[in-house]
């Protein structure tokens, strides 16, 4: 539960940075 948290979490905030640079 918490590992899928976690992976969640990081792609969210991958996301975010891809969409902030692109």
């Amino acid at each position: 539960m918490f590992t899928i948290s976690s992976m969640i979490i990081t792609t969210t905030i991958t996301g975010t940075m891809v969409a902030g640079v692109g």
